[in-house]
């Protein structure tokens, strides 16, 4: 009996020192989490927009315009601050104004912001987004004045923006006016004046010779007694 009871006591104490070098060697190789966090990777700000001066010219047969960095501002009669209609190619043809801060007025003419479907904050004044036109090249063009043009069955009408005192709906080109025509004035026939009437010359009334009574003939006395 002792025999076997050496041999389980030499198994026992064999395993007990596996198990604890097998601890050992496990707990080296696992290292212990640290306590400072991995920064995280930074994040990529979005592209700020580019700065927008505004300003004022006058063009002959429109007026006192509104212009971004030079090229006249529009705005259309359908969009507005509450639905922004114009987008997708309707915005490659017609740019939005884009600003970072909202700018102070110019020319009378009051600004805000409306946030467009990409995020973008876009110049609006009076309830309108406005746009600048990708036709007008120099400064002082208004080639989008009074155009219309429909984008995915939307249609448009566009006008540009005045400084304030005048209105934004304005033909290109006035008409020009008729005149009045012109009524000749009445001709009145020269009075005729009656040429004089020359009285004829009196004729003296016929003389009537008088009658010429013949005499009385006294007979001769005749012979007799003589008285």
């Amino acid at each position: 009996m002792k025999p076997r009871l050496l041999v389980l006591a030499a198994l026992f104490t064999g395993a007990v020192a596996a198990g604890c070098s097998a601890t050992a060697s496990t707990s080296n190789s696992v290292k212990p989490p640290s306590s400072t966090p991995a920064p995280a990777a930074p994040s990529t700000p979005a592209a700020p927009a580019k700065p927008v001066t505004l300003s004022t010219h006058t063009l002959g047969s429109v007026g006192t315009v509104i212009d971004a960095n030079g090229k006249t501002v529009y705005f259309d009669d359908q969009d507005s601050t509450a639905k922004i209609l114009c987008t997708h190619d309707c915005a490659m043809v017609w740019v939005p104004v884009t600003v970072s801060a909202t700018p102070k007025a110019v020319g009378g003419v009051t600004f805000s912001t409306t946030t467009r479907p990409d995020g973008s904050k876009q110049l609006t004044a009076a309830g309108h987004p406005l746009y600048t036109f990708v036709r007008d090249g120099d400064a002082g063009d208004a080639y989008g004045q009074g155009a219309k043009d429909a984008f995915g069955g939307q249609s448009f009408t566009w006008h540009s923006l005045k400084a304030a005192g005048q209105t934004s709906i304005a033909p290109t080109k006035p008409a020009p006016a008729k005149p009045a025509p012109t009524m000749p004035a009445p001709t009145m026939p020269a009075p005729t004046q009656p040429a004089p009437v020359q009285p004829a010359p009196m004729q003296p009334a016929p003389t009537q010779p008088a009658p010429t009574m013949p005499a009385p003939t006294q007979p001769a006395p005749s012979g007799g007694y003589g008285y």
